[in-house]
């Protein structure tokens, strides 16, 4: 009794302040996101959500590209449940014919239980199954210093309290024995004592959030992305000088969820995909009523605009070609594609973002180890939005002749479009690590060259000439601009059509455009009054 009441007295001496202050013990990362036995369990929900053949590629699944069971939404399967109940031969003959009537048939005649249905057909216990291992892992990381330790000290208390049983008490050695045993004691319980706080009260996981958006969307990540995921974690708890860093990469990262089911697309007014595609087709020409009429152009601008809306209807459609428009500067070409984006938001719902770029380098083209790619990050921000495609305008693209980045443009603007380097993820065998982009991009860029010198990058690129608008154009510009001047109507100037069209008829050609009239027309009525005032 006596050893032991010395054992205690030593014990909350040594261990009293690990109960005011404890870390958050560290979790095995590898074994966390480690879901193998997940994916199979539920391999026939991820192959009805698409990214099974993904991890069948990551060897991660089996081989196998049949699907058992189609997905079903929650409310059917509450009438499927319903049917159940009342099932019938009335009510089997009623689903011949259906696509669900294979799997009805064993659902409800007992072909397959309950249970397989429910894994199948129930997203929300696939996220459940994903964040428990998390869970599971982290507190396997609170209990197993505590199991260590223990062990550790048992064994050494075990000697000790032997030693002085069956030996003489006076004795020196034996008191000598007793103090190394209640030490090693000690010292063994130390890592599980320190760990007895966090696992009664866990304390702030600053990476809590961060952890439980990989568990549940990695199978929805490219596997190419994986290991460097992983590896940011680790980085992130160690390196606290870059600690930043390595946060603002995860959370770019996890939302390059390439597989991840997009909502539904909606039409505006109920229209069908036809309708959208002829409802652009109008207005493109009306834009362009205030041009000189060029077929072609405007037939290559409806021809991809199509593919592009079937992009988002249909993973199997061609992708819209890169469209080049060139021209002098202030004639629409931007203008022109901000409200090509807005009447695609419109008419498909929102379900297009819309993105401006600047390039000046190939750092901002392809991206770096430190920094990703123009258009990684154009498909991150689709993702993250929701959005189902992008528009995405990139002017004053002089640099499609800078023969020092002639190589990383090649890369950039490949043959098939869907293959997006991303180099910020570290290297792979083939050079770089390439990721599929799922998500549909209409890419249009602009600039002052008529022509793409390098043969190879002009076969990709569809290359046009933008006109320049008609001198009514500019005269309705102009008109705009000044009827929406306050200064204007302060100074009680007049504002009228037939001067304005007179003052655009003497302009030399160089100034016929929207951005000389824009910057120019205020100044030029100013003007007009004064010089009346002198007369």
């Amino acid at each position: 009794m006596k050893f032991f009441k010395s054992f205690f007295i030593a014990f909350m001496l040594k261990f009293l302040p690990v109960f005011i202050l404890s870390d958050e013990p560290r979790v095995n990362i590898n074994q966390a996101f480690k879901q193998d036995g997940i994916y199979a369990k539920h391999s026939e929900l991820l192959k009805r959500l698409g990214c099974a053949h993904h991890l069948q590629q990551a060897g991660v699944m089996p081989q196998d590209e049949k699907i058992k069971f189609p997905l079903i939404t929650e409310e059917r399967l509450k009438e499927l449940k319903k049917m159940k109940e009342d099932a019938g031969g009335f009510f089997y003959q009623c689903l011949c014919g259906t696509a669900e009537e294979q799997w009805l048939r064993k659902y409800i005649f007992g072909g397959i239980t309950e249970q397989e249905f429910l894994l199948a057909n129930d997203p929300d216990q696939f996220k459940k199954d994903c964040l428990a291992q998390l869970e599971w892992e982290r507190r396997k990381a609170r209990w197993e210093p505590i199991q260590k330790s223990i062990k550790k000290s048992s064994f050494a208390l075990a000697v000790a309290w032997i030693t002085s049983s069956f030996g003489d008490p006076k004795s020196e050695a034996i008191k000598k024995t007793q103090q190394i045993g209640i030490g090693s004691a000690l010292y063994g319980l130390q890592e599980g004592v320190e760990s007895i706080p966090s696992l009664i009260w866990p304390s702030d996981n600053p990476f809590k959030e961060l952890e439980e958006r990989f568990a549940e969307n990695k199978c929805f990540i490219p596997p190419v992305l994986w290991p460097k995921i992983i590896k940011a974690f680790t980085y992130a708890r160690d390196d606290t000088m870059n600690r930043q860093k390595h946060i603002d990469f995860l959370h770019f990262a996890l939302d390059l969820t390439v597989y991840k089911p997009k909502p539904d697309l909606q039409l505006s007014g109920n229209r069908s995909v036809k309708d959208v595609k002829k409802e652009l087709e109008t207005r493109i020409d009306d834009f362009f009523k205030d041009y000189p009429q060029d077929r072609q152009v405007t037939a290559t601008i409806k021809l991809n605009v199509a593919k592009f809306i079937d992009s988002l209807t249909s993973q199997s459609a061609p992708a819209p070609s890169y469209l080049y428009l060139h021209g002098s500067g202030g004639i629409g070409k931007t203008h022109f594609v901000q409200t090509l984006a807005q009447w695609l938001d419109e008419l498909t719902v929102q379900a297009v973002s819309f993105e401006s770029l600047v390039i000046n380098d190939s750092n901002d083209l392809e991206g770096n180890r430190e920094s990703p790619g123009a258009f990684v990050k154009v498909l991150r921000n689709q993702l993250a939005q929701g959005k189902r495609g992008s528009v995405v305008f990139i002017d004053e693209a002089c640099w499609l002749n800078n023969a020092s980045m002639c190589s990383t443009i090649k890369r950039t603007f490949n043959g098939n479009r869907t293959q997006l380097s991303v180099a910020c993820f570290g290297s792979g065998i083939d050079g770089a690590v390439k990721i599929e982009a799922k998500v549909p991009m209409l890419i249009i860029l602009a600039g002052n060259a008529s022509n793409i010198e390098d043969k190879a990058l002009a076969t990709r690129i569809k290359n046009f000439f933008f006109p320049s608008p008609d001198k009514s154009a500019l005269v309705k510009k102009a008109l705009q601009v000044a009827l929406q001047s306050n200064y204007l109507q302060e100074q009680g100037c007049e504002i009228n059509e037939a001067i304005i069209a007179a003052w655009i008829k003497n302009l030399p050609l160089q100034n016929c455009n929207f951005r000389y009239i824009e910057n120019n027309v205020e100044e030029y009525i100013l003007e007009l009054m004064e010089n009346d005032k002198k007369r």
